[in-house]
């Protein structure tokens, strides 16, 4: 099904793709298509471009191209171009009836390889096709670029461009230090070049200053013009953000988006890193997207996902700051981009490659949506307020494989280590919010992902949706991710549920199961908090779950509450290097009401401690299973714990 670029921002012209990964800003558009691999062999994958001329006259289309074959092919119309094939003329059986000559069309395709420039003109309505086609595998990938597109009359333009201010550039190669005037066809193109030369400034982008708008980011390239206009080369400071709204660029996030609403336009693309001066607001509607790469896509309800046995992240590709003392409100959406990894790999579902950062000093208030997919971290705080929803990756450490998840490994919950990873930053998550996560996973040589069957996998959530904490009204959750550990204080009624998987063709409950309350988490219940363990769940080493004075934990009839012992460290060990955990850590200093099983792998219970109550073995052993390093099953033997108040006297 094809899909229009709305993001294209050129008169007259509109874009619409089919196949293939596509983004458009501005007047340049990045696509790419990526072969796949099969069972028995592997294939290509093919995408096409179509623009159409929408201006009601005849007009010349012209960009700057730069394309990578990379053992595919790229052609225009129905001509085609191979990275192993040149393109040859000849004049051999040129001759053909005059009936043949009838009845066949003429061969306009051309040939697009490298870098170059490329027009041509299209009647009123008339469309021009690019096709791109991957190699065969997913180690190939054929990209094409296109920069500076333009839709311009038959005509001549009178174009001034003016001495620059806190930088410098050339036209032609000659370097601009006063006002210059050209006359030229509007088939012929400036070649432009800006330098940041002052100390604290960079560049902006090309600005047609009589009407205010942008002609282009790139710093350097063609330019064409159809019309007279005056141009500046426009430079600011450094440590300004700079947002490209409805094809307008601002320094101003506020201002950006009252643009965008008067326009209709649905995203605001940061397109160069700096930091908040000011209080700011991103509407209802709207999505401020912080890139990842140069292709400038948004990922919101869930992410791309990149197939590698690689597990590393890279760098910040394009970084917004909120200071100390400012505030971001998101009523709309906000896409911090990133890429998620799997493959055959036991470490399955975290963040890949470069991507996009939003680091929050101040406060970023969300009544929308939060797509952290890349990384929100900093000194400040994120509230998630009532009907907010916050989405990042489920990331797995010890991912055991399709088979092994479909039949539970012998009624065991094979996923027994994860984390959240993507904001490492204080974050309050107010009732009526959810915090909803993606997983990737490889099996059977192929990709899966929650989405694609779900609406994924909540971690925190109301009595509607679910999840591993379901918040009652009035209670709030935060969590304080610091690269190392994660810190929960749960504040309020709130109940200890369940986690939902569908992944790799199966749905696994974990109130079927065990669920595993993993290793780095720390959980506190706050004074004046209840807390019920509806289903059960076992802390694993190097957790801890800590009742404050005043706070009650409640375990419900039929649920079992394990705390586990050094000894049980399930995590799987394939590709890190794992240090020894401490044993879980259960603290009573409020009160505990259990109607359940609360049960320990230490027989001398020595991860369990109380200020308020006796703690002591009920003599009642029981064995559950249990997922070993090796991904086997095991039997672990656990002991019953019973308290007692402090005046108690066993007999």
């Amino acid at each position: 099904m094809a899909e229009e670029l709305s993001e294209l921002s050129v008169d007259g012209l509109t874009a619409v793709y089919t196949n293939g990964t596509w983004s458009a800003n501005m007047n340049s558009i990045v696509g790419s298509v990526t072969g796949e691999d099969g069972t028995c062999s592997n294939s290509s994958t093919t995408g096409t471009l179509v623009f159409t001329n929408n201006s009601g006259a005849d007009k010349l289309l012209t960009f700057d191209y730069d394309i990578t074959l990379n053992d595919g092919s790229c052609s225009l119309g129905s001509g085609s171009t191979s990275s192993d094939t040149e393109t040859e003329n000849t004049e051999e059986d040129t001759d053909t009836s005059e009936e043949d000559t009838e009845e066949t069309e003429e061969d306009t395709s051309e040939s697009m390889d490298g870098s170059g420039s490329y027009s041509v003109t299209l009647a009123d309505g008339g469309t021009l096709q690019i096709v791109i086609t991957s190699g065969e595998g997913s180690a190939y990938t054929t990209t094409i670029s296109l920069t500076n597109i333009c839709l311009l009359n038959d005509s001549y333009a009178t174009v001034t461009f003016l001495a620059p201010e806190n930088g410098s550039y050339t036209v032609d190669g000659v370097a601009i230090t006063e006002d210059v005037t050209y006359t030229r066809h509007s088939s012929e193109s400036f070649a432009v070049e800006a330098k940041a030369t002052t100390t604290g400034y960079k560049f902006s982008d090309w600005r047609n200053t009589e009407s205010g708008t942008s002609v282009s980011i790139n710093l350097s390239g063609s330019l064409y013009f159809d019309s007279d206009v005056t141009i500046a080369a426009l430079f600011v400071e450094k440590d300004v953000p700079l947002f490209n709204s409805a094809g307008s660029i601002f320094t101003d996030l506020n201002e950006a988006a009252d643009y965008a609403t008067e326009n209709a336009a649905t995203t605001i693309q940061l397109i160069s890193s700096g930091t908040l001066p000011s209080d700011s607001v991103v509407p209802e509607g709207i999505c401020l997207s912080i890139p990842m790469d140069a292709n400038m896509l948004t990922y919101t309800t869930e992410c791309s996902v990149a197939s590698t046995s690689v597990f590393a992240a890279g760098t910040s590709y394009m970084t917004l700051i909120v200071p100390e003392d400012v505030t971001l409100t998101v009523y709309g959406t906000i896409a911090v981009n990133g890429k998620q990894q799997t493959g055959a790999i036991v470490y399955s579902g975290w963040l890949y490659g470069d991507y996009g950062a939003l680091e929050v000093n101040g406060t970023l208030e969300i009544y929308g949506i939060l797509a952290a997919w890349g990384y929100v971290y900093g000194d400040g705080l994120v509230i998630a307020k009532d009907g907010a929803t916050v989405y990042q990756m489920f990331g797995m450490k010890g991912w055991r494989g399709g088979s092994a998840t479909s039949t539970g490994i012998g009624s065991i919950f094979p996923i027994n280590d994860f984390g959240l990873a993507n904001i490492a930053c204080k974050s309050i998550y107010e009732y009526g919010s959810i915090l909803d996560t993606q997983i990737a996973a490889y099996a059977v040589s192929t990709i899966y992902t929650n989405k694609s069957t779900s609406t994924g996998t909540i971690i925190i959530g109301t009595k509607e949706e679910g999840g591993i904490f379901v918040l009652s009204e009035g209670a709030s959750i935060t969590i304080d991710f610091n690269w190392k550990t994660t810190q929960v204080s749960i504040s309020g009624d709130v109940v200890l549920a369940y986690v939902t998987v569908a992944v790799a063709g199966v749905s696994i409950t974990s109130s079927d199961y065990i669920l595993p309350i993993p290793e780095g988490w720390h959980i506190t219940v706050e004074s004046g908090a209840v807390v019920e363990v509806q289903y059960s769940c076992k802390l694993q080493p190097g957790s801890s779950l800590t009742v404050a004075e005043g706070g009650t934990l409640t375990i419900a009839e039929g649920a079992i509450a394990g705390v586990w012992g050094a000894e049980y460290d399930s995590r799987y060990d394939a590709m890190l290097t794992i240090s020894e955990l401490p044993a879980a850590i259960l603290t009573v200093n409020g009160t505990l009401v259990n109607n359940g099983v609360l049960c320990t792998s230490d027989p001398d219970i020595g991860n369990i401690a109380s200020d308020v109550y006796k703690v002591s073995a009920s003599g009642e052993t029981t064995e559950i299973k249990e997922l070993m390093r090796s991904g086997s099953g095991t039997s672990v033997s656990v002991t019953a714990v019973t308290f007692y108040n402090v005046d108690f006297e066993e007999a």
